[in-house]
């Protein structure tokens, strides 16, 4: 399955209209005509990103995440843990099987 399409490229190589898209690691790669093209070196990268109409600012450049980013798009609660008494977890007594029933005194 293909990745999402975030925007659309023209290609310098067939001049046609190329999706750009994703991959697993966020590098941004287009596919049209020619096939899929892959700018691995930084200068490719930058290329893509500034020549892309992206669809919905869904090519925004990434950014550094810092807790206080986090915190500003979250609500922080306490959380109180619950306490239980210790015997509660202790595994339940076995009863005694037949045999130990018969052999033991």
């Amino acid at each position: 399955m293909a990745n999402v399409t975030i925007g659309h490229v023209k290609c310098p190589i067939m001049g046609d209209n190329a999706e750009v898209r994703r991959d697993k690691k966020r590098k941004l790669y287009y596919v049209g005509l020619a096939g899929k093209m892959t700018p691995n070196l930084i200068g490719g990268q930058k290329w893509l990103e500034e020549n892309t109409r992206f669809i919905n600012g869904n090519g925004e450049p990434l950014t550094k995440v810092t807790a206080e980013s986090i915190a500003e798009k979250i609500e922080i609660t306490e959380v109180k843990p619950e306490v239980k008494p210790v015997n509660e977890n202790a595994p339940p007594k076995k009863e005694k099987s037949l045999l130990n029933f018969l052999f033991d005194e």
